[in-house]
Protein backbone atom coordinates (compact mmCIF):
# COMPACT_ATOMS: atom_id res chain seq x y z
CA UNK A 1 0.00 0.00 0.00
CA UNK A 2 1.88 2.84 -1.36
CA UNK A 3 0.74 6.29 0.42
CA UNK A 4 1.82 9.39 2.15
CA UNK A 5 3.09 9.49 6.05
CA UNK A 6 -0.07 11.50 6.68
CA UNK A 7 -2.78 9.13 5.16
CA UNK A 8 -0.94 6.24 7.33
CA UNK A 9 -1.39 8.14 10.44
CA UNK A 10 -5.37 9.02 9.46
CA UNK A 11 -5.91 5.68 8.89
CA UNK A 12 -5.03 4.51 12.37
CA UNK A 13 -6.37 7.24 13.61
CA UNK A 14 -10.05 6.70 11.73
CA UNK A 15 -9.69 2.92 13.15
CA UNK A 16 -9.54 4.22 16.59
CA UNK A 17 -12.37 6.74 16.47
CA UNK A 18 -14.80 5.56 13.37
CA UNK A 19 -16.14 2.29 14.45
CA UNK A 20 -17.78 1.96 10.68
CA UNK A 21 -14.48 2.34 9.26
CA UNK A 22 -13.13 0.03 11.42
CA UNK A 23 -15.53 -2.97 10.96
CA UNK A 24 -15.06 -1.98 7.12
CA UNK A 25 -11.45 -2.34 7.05
CA UNK A 26 -10.40 -4.69 10.29
CA UNK A 27 -10.23 -7.47 8.72
CA UNK A 28 -8.92 -6.57 5.21
CA UNK A 29 -6.27 -4.59 6.56
CA UNK A 30 -2.77 -6.33 7.80
CA UNK A 31 0.15 -4.91 9.43
CA UNK A 32 2.70 -5.36 6.34
CA UNK A 33 0.13 -2.70 4.70
CA UNK A 34 2.12 -0.23 6.82
CA UNK A 35 5.73 0.73 6.07
CA UNK A 36 7.03 1.65 8.86
CA UNK A 37 7.52 -0.11 11.55
CA UNK A 38 5.84 2.02 14.36
CA UNK A 39 2.69 1.58 12.69
CA UNK A 40 3.13 -1.91 12.54
CA UNK A 41 3.52 -2.04 16.10
CA UNK A 42 0.23 0.65 16.24
CA UNK A 43 -1.82 -1.22 14.26
CA UNK A 44 -1.09 -4.35 16.39
CA UNK A 45 -2.51 -2.78 19.58
CA UNK A 46 -5.42 -1.17 17.51
CA UNK A 47 -6.16 -5.25 16.85
CA UNK A 48 -5.85 -6.50 19.92
CA UNK A 49 -7.78 -3.99 21.70
CA UNK A 50 -10.40 -4.13 19.05
CA UNK A 51 -10.73 -7.97 19.70
CA UNK A 52 -11.03 -7.99 23.37
CA UNK A 53 -13.71 -5.42 24.45
CA UNK A 54 -17.28 -3.60 23.30
CA UNK A 55 -17.87 -1.58 20.54
CA UNK A 56 -16.07 1.56 22.04
CA UNK A 57 -13.35 4.12 20.68
CA UNK A 58 -9.84 3.54 21.02
CA UNK A 59 -8.21 6.76 22.97
CA UNK A 60 -4.64 8.26 22.95
CA UNK A 61 -4.74 7.10 26.94
CA UNK A 62 -5.43 2.80 25.54
CA UNK A 63 -3.22 3.04 22.81
CA UNK A 64 -0.65 4.41 25.07
CA UNK A 65 -1.39 1.73 28.20
CA UNK A 66 -1.15 -0.76 25.34
CA UNK A 67 2.48 0.39 24.32
CA UNK A 68 4.17 0.44 27.28
CA UNK A 69 2.46 -3.47 27.92
CA UNK A 70 4.16 -4.28 24.97
CA UNK A 71 7.28 -2.15 25.66
CA UNK A 72 7.77 -4.43 28.67
CA UNK A 73 6.76 -7.92 27.22
CA UNK A 74 9.37 -6.84 24.11
CA UNK A 75 12.25 -5.60 26.27
CA UNK A 76 12.09 -2.30 24.35
CA UNK A 77 14.33 0.54 25.15
CA UNK A 78 13.64 3.55 26.43
CA UNK A 79 14.45 5.89 23.15
CA UNK A 80 12.40 2.94 20.87
CA UNK A 81 9.46 3.56 23.47
CA UNK A 82 9.64 7.73 23.17
CA UNK A 83 9.56 7.50 19.22
CA UNK A 84 5.92 4.93 19.80
CA UNK A 85 5.07 7.36 21.95
CA UNK A 86 5.61 10.38 19.88
CA UNK A 87 3.93 8.47 16.85
CA UNK A 88 0.97 8.11 18.80
CA UNK A 89 0.78 11.71 19.94
CA UNK A 90 1.04 12.76 15.98
CA UNK A 91 -1.59 10.05 15.03
CA UNK A 92 -3.99 11.68 17.40
CA UNK A 93 -2.91 15.17 16.39
CA UNK A 94 -3.24 15.17 12.52
CA UNK A 95 -6.35 16.66 10.96
CA UNK A 96 -9.25 13.74 10.69
CA UNK A 97 -9.73 14.71 7.03
CA UNK A 98 -12.46 13.69 5.34
CA UNK A 99 -13.74 10.28 5.90
CA UNK A 100 -14.93 9.20 2.46
CA UNK A 101 -11.92 10.80 0.79
CA UNK A 102 -9.49 8.55 3.18
CA UNK A 103 -11.89 5.35 2.42
CA UNK A 104 -12.10 6.03 -1.28
CA UNK A 105 -7.84 6.41 -0.98
CA UNK A 106 -7.65 3.16 1.16
CA UNK A 107 -9.59 1.08 -1.22
CA UNK A 108 -8.05 2.08 -4.20
CA UNK A 109 -4.40 1.54 -2.25
CA UNK A 110 -5.54 -1.97 -1.74
CA UNK A 111 -7.12 -2.84 -4.69
CA UNK A 112 -3.65 -1.88 -6.22
CA UNK A 113 -1.71 -4.06 -3.99
CA UNK A 114 -3.64 -6.67 -4.38
CA UNK A 115 -3.27 -6.53 -8.71
CA UNK A 116 -0.09 -5.61 -8.23
CA UNK A 117 0.70 -8.46 -6.43
CA UNK A 118 -1.66 -10.62 -8.71
CA UNK A 119 0.28 -9.48 -11.74
CA UNK A 120 3.33 -10.16 -10.44
CA UNK A 121 2.78 -13.68 -9.17
CA UNK A 122 1.12 -14.45 -13.45
CA UNK A 123 4.75 -13.17 -14.65
CA UNK A 124 6.56 -15.13 -12.28
CA UNK A 125 4.80 -18.49 -13.19
CA UNK A 126 5.00 -17.80 -17.35
CA UNK A 127 8.88 -16.73 -16.69
CA UNK A 128 9.74 -19.47 -15.43
CA UNK A 129 7.94 -22.04 -17.24
CA UNK A 130 9.68 -19.83 -20.10
CA UNK A 131 6.35 -19.96 -21.64
CA UNK A 132 6.21 -15.63 -22.34
CA UNK A 133 3.48 -15.94 -25.18
CA UNK A 134 0.96 -16.71 -21.33
CA UNK A 135 1.53 -13.99 -20.04
CA UNK A 136 -1.50 -11.59 -21.53
CA UNK A 137 -3.70 -14.16 -20.66
CA UNK A 138 -2.18 -14.95 -17.13
CA UNK A 139 -2.64 -10.73 -16.70
CA UNK A 140 -5.97 -11.14 -17.71
CA UNK A 141 -6.96 -13.55 -15.61
CA UNK A 142 -4.91 -12.26 -12.41
CA UNK A 143 -6.79 -9.13 -13.45
CA UNK A 144 -10.43 -10.76 -12.78
CA UNK A 145 -9.36 -12.40 -9.57
CA UNK A 146 -8.12 -9.29 -7.88
CA UNK A 147 -10.95 -7.00 -9.54
CA UNK A 148 -13.76 -9.22 -9.51
CA UNK A 149 -16.23 -6.81 -7.81
CA UNK A 150 -14.75 -4.20 -10.19
CA UNK A 151 -13.21 -5.33 -13.80
CA UNK A 152 -13.50 -1.98 -15.41
CA UNK A 153 -10.88 -0.60 -12.74
CA UNK A 154 -8.49 -3.06 -12.81
CA UNK A 155 -8.66 -2.45 -16.59
CA UNK A 156 -7.92 0.76 -16.53
CA UNK A 157 -4.85 0.15 -14.13
CA UNK A 158 -3.53 -1.89 -16.49
CA UNK A 159 -3.78 0.42 -19.33
CA UNK A 160 -1.87 3.15 -17.36
CA UNK A 161 1.42 3.51 -19.20
CA UNK A 162 4.04 3.38 -16.40
CA UNK A 163 2.28 0.19 -14.91
CA UNK A 164 1.79 -1.14 -18.23
CA UNK A 165 5.23 -0.81 -18.70
CA UNK A 166 6.70 -2.05 -15.34
CA UNK A 167 4.35 -4.86 -15.41
CA UNK A 168 5.75 -5.86 -19.32
CA UNK A 169 8.74 -3.63 -19.41
CA UNK A 170 12.70 -4.26 -18.58
CA UNK A 171 13.20 -6.20 -15.62
CA UNK A 172 15.68 -3.24 -14.66
CA UNK A 173 13.36 -0.90 -14.14
CA UNK A 174 13.50 0.89 -10.78
CA UNK A 175 10.78 3.18 -9.54
CA UNK A 176 11.27 6.37 -7.40
CA UNK A 177 8.87 5.98 -5.16
CA UNK A 178 7.48 9.55 -5.80
CA UNK A 179 4.32 8.54 -7.66
CA UNK A 180 4.09 11.69 -9.98
CA UNK A 181 7.64 11.54 -10.87
CA UNK A 182 7.12 8.03 -11.61
CA UNK A 183 4.28 8.62 -13.98
CA UNK A 184 5.79 11.02 -15.62
CA UNK A 185 8.91 8.99 -16.16
CA UNK A 186 6.83 5.81 -17.85
CA UNK A 187 7.28 3.92 -14.19
CA UNK A 188 11.00 4.79 -13.24
CA UNK A 189 14.54 5.18 -14.70
CA UNK A 190 15.27 2.81 -16.93
CA UNK A 191 18.54 0.64 -18.32
CA UNK A 192 21.31 2.58 -19.54
CA UNK A 193 19.80 6.02 -18.43
CA UNK A 194 21.64 8.75 -16.54
CA UNK A 195 19.25 11.00 -14.21
CA UNK A 196 20.31 14.08 -12.19
CA UNK A 197 18.64 15.73 -9.51
CA UNK A 198 20.12 19.72 -8.64
CA UNK A 199 19.78 21.50 -5.22
CA UNK A 200 20.84 23.45 -3.44
CA UNK A 201 23.90 22.87 -0.57
CA UNK A 202 21.76 21.28 2.06
CA UNK A 203 18.82 21.08 -0.03
CA UNK A 204 18.58 17.16 1.07
CA UNK A 205 20.51 15.77 -2.22
CA UNK A 206 22.10 13.09 -0.18
CA UNK A 207 18.59 12.45 1.92
CA UNK A 208 16.64 11.53 -1.50
CA UNK A 209 18.93 9.35 -2.60
CA UNK A 210 19.02 6.68 -0.01
CA UNK A 211 15.22 7.43 -0.17
CA UNK A 212 14.71 5.92 -3.91
CA UNK A 213 17.55 3.43 -3.24
CA UNK A 214 15.30 2.32 -0.36
CA UNK A 215 12.56 1.84 -2.72
CA UNK A 216 14.30 -0.26 -4.74
CA UNK A 217 15.83 -2.49 -1.76
CA UNK A 218 12.44 -3.05 -1.06
CA UNK A 219 11.66 -4.33 -4.92
CA UNK A 220 14.13 -6.73 -4.46
CA UNK A 221 16.85 -4.73 -7.05
CA UNK A 222 20.41 -4.46 -5.68
CA UNK A 223 21.82 -0.91 -5.09
CA UNK A 224 25.39 0.10 -5.52
CA UNK A 225 25.71 3.71 -3.43
CA UNK A 226 28.63 5.82 -4.31
CA UNK A 227 29.78 8.90 -1.76
CA UNK A 228 32.08 11.25 -2.94
CA UNK A 229 30.89 13.41 -0.16
CA UNK A 230 29.72 11.76 3.41
CA UNK A 231 31.01 9.13 4.88
CA UNK A 232 29.92 4.98 4.29
CA UNK A 233 28.55 4.89 8.44
CA UNK A 234 26.71 8.36 7.01
CA UNK A 235 25.39 6.95 4.63
CA UNK A 236 23.94 3.74 5.68
CA UNK A 237 22.46 6.32 8.82
CA UNK A 238 20.41 7.83 6.46
CA UNK A 239 19.44 4.41 5.13
CA UNK A 240 18.54 3.24 8.39
CA UNK A 241 16.83 6.25 9.25
CA UNK A 242 14.15 5.24 6.31
CA UNK A 243 14.17 1.51 6.88
CA UNK A 244 13.32 1.88 10.83
CA UNK A 245 11.92 5.74 11.23
CA UNK A 246 14.52 6.77 13.76
CA UNK A 247 15.71 9.59 13.81
CA UNK A 248 19.25 10.54 12.35
CA UNK A 249 20.63 11.71 15.39
CA UNK A 250 19.02 8.84 17.89
CA UNK A 251 20.50 6.27 15.27
CA UNK A 252 24.16 8.29 15.47
CA UNK A 253 24.12 7.79 19.19
CA UNK A 254 22.69 4.37 19.52
CA UNK A 255 24.62 2.08 16.87
CA UNK A 256 25.08 -0.47 19.90
CA UNK A 257 21.71 0.26 21.11
CA UNK A 258 19.65 -2.73 21.80
CA UNK A 259 16.47 -0.99 20.77
CA UNK A 260 17.86 0.45 17.13
CA UNK A 261 18.78 -3.63 16.65
CA UNK A 262 15.85 -4.81 17.36
CA UNK A 263 14.57 -2.21 15.02
CA UNK A 264 16.65 -2.42 11.56
CA UNK A 265 17.04 -6.44 12.06
CA UNK A 266 13.52 -7.06 10.06
CA UNK A 267 15.55 -5.41 7.37
CA UNK A 268 18.61 -7.26 7.45
CA UNK A 269 18.27 -9.37 4.31
CA UNK A 270 17.90 -6.33 2.44
CA UNK A 271 20.93 -4.51 3.29
CA UNK A 272 22.45 -7.56 1.88
CA UNK A 273 21.78 -6.18 -1.44
CA UNK A 274 23.21 -2.77 -0.93
CA UNK A 275 26.76 -1.67 -1.32
CA UNK A 276 28.09 1.15 -0.03
CA UNK A 277 31.82 2.93 -1.07
CA UNK A 278 33.20 6.13 0.12
CA UNK A 279 35.68 7.94 -1.99
CA UNK A 280 37.35 11.32 -1.27
CA UNK A 281 35.97 14.08 -2.70
CA UNK A 282 38.07 14.99 -6.01
CA UNK A 283 39.97 11.81 -5.56
CA UNK A 284 38.03 9.34 -7.67
CA UNK A 285 37.04 9.22 -11.62
CA UNK A 286 34.11 7.17 -13.35
CA UNK A 287 36.80 4.59 -14.05
CA UNK A 288 37.75 3.90 -10.35
CA UNK A 289 33.77 3.48 -9.39
CA UNK A 290 33.39 0.61 -12.36
CA UNK A 291 36.27 -0.71 -11.46
CA UNK A 292 34.82 -0.77 -7.58
CA UNK A 293 31.51 -2.42 -8.38
CA UNK A 294 33.62 -4.88 -11.17
CA UNK A 295 35.22 -5.94 -7.87
CA UNK A 296 32.18 -6.23 -5.61
CA UNK A 297 30.39 -7.99 -8.11
CA UNK A 298 33.24 -10.78 -8.67
CA UNK A 299 33.01 -11.18 -5.05
CA UNK A 300 29.46 -11.18 -4.34
CA UNK A 301 28.42 -12.40 -7.71
CA UNK A 302 25.77 -9.13 -7.70
CA UNK A 303 25.15 -6.92 -10.32
CA UNK A 304 23.64 -3.83 -9.69
CA UNK A 305 20.02 -2.68 -10.23
CA UNK A 306 20.60 0.90 -9.97
CA UNK A 307 23.96 2.96 -9.45
CA UNK A 308 23.97 6.49 -7.49
CA UNK A 309 26.54 8.64 -7.34
CA UNK A 310 26.32 11.56 -4.95
CA UNK A 311 27.59 13.72 -6.58
CA UNK A 312 28.93 14.27 -9.88
CA UNK A 313 30.60 17.45 -8.94
CA UNK A 314 32.91 16.06 -6.86
CA UNK A 315 34.57 13.36 -9.16
CA UNK A 316 37.22 13.96 -11.42
CA UNK A 317 37.31 13.81 -15.24
CA UNK A 318 39.45 10.59 -17.02
CA UNK A 319 41.04 13.10 -19.22
CA UNK A 320 42.24 17.08 -18.84
CA UNK A 321 40.46 19.48 -21.18
CA UNK A 322 42.44 22.92 -21.98
CA UNK A 323 40.62 26.55 -22.14
CA UNK A 324 41.40 29.10 -25.07
CA UNK A 325 43.85 30.34 -22.72
CA UNK A 326 45.56 27.37 -21.31
CA UNK A 327 44.48 26.15 -18.51
CA UNK A 328 42.16 23.76 -17.35
CA UNK A 329 38.67 23.28 -18.88
CA UNK A 330 35.96 22.97 -16.53
CA UNK A 331 33.46 22.41 -19.14
CA UNK A 332 34.58 20.15 -20.71
CA UNK A 333 36.13 17.72 -18.15
CA UNK A 334 32.07 17.87 -16.86
CA UNK A 335 30.80 17.00 -20.23
CA UNK A 336 33.75 14.01 -20.18
CA UNK A 337 32.41 13.21 -16.59
CA UNK A 338 28.75 12.61 -17.93
CA UNK A 339 30.04 11.07 -20.98
CA UNK A 340 31.78 8.30 -18.34
CA UNK A 341 28.62 8.06 -16.54
CA UNK A 342 26.35 7.47 -19.47
CA UNK A 343 29.01 4.73 -20.55
CA UNK A 344 29.20 3.20 -17.12
CA UNK A 345 24.94 3.08 -16.69
CA UNK A 346 25.51 1.03 -21.10
CA UNK A 347 27.99 -1.12 -19.32
CA UNK A 348 25.99 -2.45 -16.32
CA UNK A 349 22.59 -2.36 -18.37
CA UNK A 350 20.97 -0.17 -15.40
CA UNK A 351 19.96 3.22 -14.42
CA UNK A 352 22.27 5.56 -12.90
CA UNK A 353 20.95 8.51 -10.46
CA UNK A 354 23.20 11.32 -9.85
CA UNK A 355 23.52 14.41 -8.13
CA UNK A 356 24.33 18.23 -9.05
CA UNK A 357 25.12 21.83 -7.51
CA UNK A 358 23.55 24.84 -8.74
CA UNK A 359 25.83 27.11 -11.20
CA UNK A 360 25.72 30.95 -10.26
CA UNK A 361 22.69 31.79 -11.48
CA UNK A 362 20.99 29.65 -9.35
CA UNK A 363 23.03 30.83 -6.40
CA UNK A 364 21.47 34.11 -6.66
CA UNK A 365 17.41 32.70 -5.94
CA UNK A 366 18.73 30.98 -2.81
CA UNK A 367 16.87 33.26 -0.64
CA UNK A 368 13.33 32.95 -3.24
CA UNK A 369 10.97 30.71 -4.13
CA UNK A 370 12.15 29.92 -7.36
CA UNK A 371 12.33 27.09 -9.12
CA UNK A 372 15.70 25.99 -9.88
CA UNK A 373 16.01 24.80 -13.36
CA UNK A 374 17.90 22.23 -16.16
CA UNK A 375 19.81 26.11 -17.19
CA UNK A 376 20.38 26.28 -13.11
CA UNK A 377 23.11 22.99 -13.15
CA UNK A 378 26.51 23.37 -12.96
CA UNK A 379 27.80 23.28 -16.87
CA UNK A 380 24.29 22.20 -17.44
CA UNK A 381 24.35 22.37 -21.38
CA UNK A 382 26.98 19.23 -21.15
CA UNK A 383 24.74 17.71 -18.27
CA UNK A 384 21.77 17.94 -20.13
CA UNK A 385 23.20 16.50 -23.07
CA UNK A 386 23.89 13.02 -21.73
CA UNK A 387 20.62 12.62 -18.86
CA UNK A 388 17.80 11.33 -19.64
CA UNK A 389 15.67 13.61 -16.83
CA UNK A 390 16.80 16.62 -14.10
CA UNK A 391 14.71 17.37 -11.84
CA UNK A 392 15.44 19.59 -9.11
CA UNK A 393 15.10 20.33 -5.11
CA UNK A 394 13.20 23.32 -4.03
CA UNK A 395 12.79 23.84 -0.28
CA UNK A 396 12.98 27.30 1.29
CA UNK A 397 15.52 27.39 3.82
CA UNK A 398 14.11 25.51 6.82
CA UNK A 399 11.08 25.10 5.23
CA UNK A 400 9.32 21.66 5.10
CA UNK A 401 7.47 22.06 2.20
CA UNK A 402 8.71 22.96 -1.26
CA UNK A 403 8.77 21.05 -4.53
CA UNK A 404 10.23 18.82 -6.46
CA UNK A 405 10.67 20.22 -9.98
CA UNK A 406 10.51 17.66 -12.89
CA UNK A 407 12.23 19.99 -15.75
CA UNK A 408 13.59 18.10 -18.37
CA UNK A 409 12.26 14.43 -19.08
CA UNK A 410 13.39 12.93 -22.74
CA UNK A 411 10.83 9.99 -22.90
CA UNK A 412 7.77 11.92 -20.17
CA UNK A 413 5.98 15.13 -19.36
CA UNK A 414 8.51 18.07 -18.47
CA UNK A 415 7.89 21.07 -16.70
CA UNK A 416 6.02 19.48 -14.06
CA UNK A 417 6.06 20.59 -10.28
CA UNK A 418 5.20 18.30 -7.99
CA UNK A 419 4.60 19.18 -3.82
CA UNK A 420 6.83 17.66 -1.53
CA UNK A 421 6.93 17.63 1.99
CA UNK A 422 10.39 16.33 3.77
CA UNK A 423 11.56 15.53 7.40
CA UNK A 424 15.84 16.09 7.18
CA UNK A 425 15.70 14.52 10.93
CA UNK A 426 14.39 11.38 9.69
CA UNK A 427 15.89 11.29 6.01
CA UNK A 428 12.40 11.28 5.10
CA UNK A 429 10.84 13.13 1.87
CA UNK A 430 7.12 12.61 0.53
CA UNK A 431 4.40 13.74 -2.18
CA UNK A 432 2.20 15.74 -0.16
CA UNK A 433 -1.07 15.60 -2.32
CA UNK A 434 -3.14 18.20 -0.69
CA UNK A 435 -0.56 21.09 -0.82
CA UNK A 436 -0.18 23.16 -3.87
CA UNK A 437 3.05 23.74 -5.95
CA UNK A 438 2.09 27.49 -7.77
CA UNK A 439 3.48 29.69 -4.88
CA UNK A 440 6.97 28.52 -6.43
CA UNK A 441 7.05 30.10 -10.10
CA UNK A 442 9.98 29.46 -12.78
CA UNK A 443 13.22 31.30 -12.35
CA UNK A 444 15.02 32.91 -14.82
CA UNK A 445 19.14 34.26 -15.63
Amino acid sequence: MTTTLETYRRVLQRLCIDLKFTHEFIDILDRENFFRQNHRIIFNQIIKIYHSRDDTEISLADLSMMIDEYSVVKSIDSMTLDSLREELEAIYRIKTGDPVILRDHLINALKRARVTLALKNSIDIATNDGDLDSIPKLLETALQISFDEDEHSGKDLINLPWIYREMYGAKNLVPTGIPTLDKNLNGGYGPGEVHVIVGRPKSGKSTIGPLIGVNSLLRGKKVFHISLEINTTEVLTKYGCILTGWSYNNIANAYSNSGYSAAIDPYVPLTENLFVKYFTEGTATVQDIKAWILKEKNRYDHTPDLIIVDYDDCLVSSRRFKNDNGGESMYGESGQIYTDLKLLADYFKCPLLTFSQVNRAGWGQAGKKGLITADHIAHSARKCHRATSIASINFASNEDEGVLFLDMCRRGQSKVKIPMKRDLGKCLFWEEYNSTADKYDEISD
